[in-house]
């Protein structure tokens, strides 16, 4: 269940990745930028916890699964901004890259939270 909410919201925003900039930017979007990409990518840390946390035998110890989430959610930002590069009117940035990383993280966090007591 899990694997395929992931897949699907990353799709998503590879999708929305391949609209031009120049669309966003009639819409104001340029100045809340870095805190965008990282609501973004919220949802991708807590997705990947959620996935890893429910396989047969789910990573050990809260802290490994935080860094192999954080491993996940930086190619996939990668990905993502090497993407946008190519992109007319987008451009790829680190700094785009660090907040979604912090987004996912984030979203990492919470999924611990909430898987734990989920789990319970």
């Amino acid at each position: 269940m899990f694997f395929g909410a992931v897949a699907l919201y990353v799709a998503a925003i590879f999708v929305l990745s391949h609209i031009s900039g120049s669309f966003f930017q009639d819409f104001g979007l340029k100045i809340w930028d870095k805190l965008i990409h990282a609501v973004e990518y919220l949802p991708v840390g807590f997705l990947l916890t959620g996935w890893l946390a429910n396989w047969k035998r789910p990573p050990r110890g809260r802290l490994f699964l935080i860094v192999v989430v954080f491993a996940m959610v930086l190619v996939l930002g990668a990905l993502d901004e090497t993407h946008q590069f190519f992109v007319p009117g987008r451009t790829a940035s680190v700094g785009d890259l660090l907040a979604d990383v912090v987004g996912g993280t984030l979203g990492a966090m919470i999924g611990l939270v909430v898987f734990n007591r989920w789990r319970s």
